[in-house]
């Protein structure tokens, strides 16, 4: 290109230093590399060359050359520049060249049109993407307040629910409580109702002493001293039947004591009735196998009310979820004492459930505040398919303390 455009410049200058071997040396290097629109262009300077030399023949043959390869090529402004030279070194022909000229101008004039058109079409189209890209822009921005304010009063409606289920929770507990407190006054009014015919018992029983037994005691006691004086056989036959009224009296102590006992026993054990009529409801209502292990040495009238209303509550709830939730086929409680410990386990063979995962129930946020409320321990363990085991752990040493406070 720098070649050809040297040598052209220097032909249009007159300057005759080289030209032509350039202009060849030009075409040569594009020849070569196949550049056809270079070598169209070189041929028709060397047409322009030789037609100012005078050698019309050489000038026609670049001129032919240039033409023909700009129609092989479909190139139109090549060709209607080849067109313009022939008609300059051909004029008999010239004619004919500028018809061919002006045909393909006006074709090329057209496309012109048509590409101007479809550019000016672009551009309309691309103004109409623009506003509608626009008008788009506020659609969305109108929408993202939208769904903003809809967020917000979302949040605002969850935070109001969420309020009232704790409200309804705190409402719960505080009923619960009272309920509790309810059962701990009532479980304190039979206590001293237990009490109160206790004394009366007692009463009656020191009367009873009094003036049955007593009286019995001392008038066989006067009668065996005036005995003493007797000496023939009817007065050891007296004697007889005054040993076996003894006798007789040592029995009626002995049964006022027994009765005492088992008074005692029965008060005693009172929250083992209470618990055991649980467990015997539980056996009658549900089909599964139900097992339980109650330590007689545990010595209940140690152990704070509060604290037996507590596990009472365990139990029941424990249970409760052991028939509703876990399809147990088997359940087994033990209240036992263990290392000055109350322990109370519940073990079920039910489908179970991810401790970690698990929702944090009411049931076993009640389990969990009722053993925090008797100074105890919970551990629970279950996994799926593997059943549940709760165990609550009381120290007895915490109860007694409790107790003397």
């Amino acid at each position: 290109m720098l070649l050809d455009n040297l040598a052209y410049s220097k032909f249009k200058l007159q300057e005759s230093n080289e030209v032509l071997k350039q202009f060849n040396r030009a075409l040569k290097i594009r020849d070569s590399l196949h550049l056809t629109s270079g070598v169209i262009i070189n041929k028709t300077h060397l047409s322009e060359y030789f037609a100012a030399k005078k050698d019309t023949l050489k000038a026609i043959q670049y001129a032919k050359q240039a033409l023909a390869l700009s129609r092989n090529s479909n190139r139109l402004r090549s060709t209607l520049e080849s067109l313009n030279q022939m008609s300059i070194v051909d004029p008999k022909n010239a004619s004919a060249y500028s018809k061919e000229y002006i045909d393909i101008n006006d074709r090329l004039q057209k496309a012109e049109r048509k590409i101007g058109e479809k550019f000016s079409r672009i551009e309309y189209e691309t103004d109409e993407i623009i506003d509608k890209n626009n008008s788009l822009e506020d659609q969305n921005k109108k929408l993202l307040f939208i769904f903003a304010g809809l967020a917000i009063f979302a949040a605002l409606l969850y935070t109001i629910k969420a309020q009232k289920v704790k409200q309804r929770e705190l409402l719960f507990m505080q009923q619960q409580q009272q309920a509790n407190t309810d059962i701990y006054n009532l479980m304190i009014s039979q206590q001293n109702t237990i009490e109160i015919n206790s004394i009366k018992e007692k009463k009656r029983v020191a009367q009873e002493l009094h003036d049955g037994v007593l009286g019995r005691m001392f008038g066989v006691r006067i009668n065996l001293d005036s005995l003493n004086k007797i000496k023939d056989d009817s007065g050891i036959e007296k004697r007889l039947n005054y040993l076996t009224e003894l006798k007789n009296i040592e029995q009626d102590i002995r049964e006022i004591s027994h009765n005492l006992n088992r008074e005692k026993s029965e008060l005693i054990n009172n929250f083992v009735a209470i618990v055991t009529n649980l467990f015997e409801e539980q056996k009658k209502t549900y089909q599964s196998e139900f097992t339980f292990q109650i330590d007689t040495t545990i010595k209940w009238d140690l152990i704070d009310n509060a604290v037996k209303i507590n596990l009472y509550r365990i139990l029941q709830e424990s249970l409760q979820n052991c028939n509703k939730y876990a399809n147990a086929t088997a359940i087994n409680v033990d209240i036992i004492e263990e290392n000055n410990d109350l322990i109370v386990k519940i073990i079920d063979d039910g489908i179970g459930f991810n401790v970690t995962k698990a929702k944090k129930g009411i049931g076993l946020q009640n389990i969990k505040s009722r053993t925090k409320e008797c100074n105890g321990t919970l551990e629970l363990k279950s996994k799926k398919g593997e059943g549940t085991s709760i165990t609550v752990i009381v120290p007895i040493e915490e109860i007694q303390k409790t107790i003397t406070k």
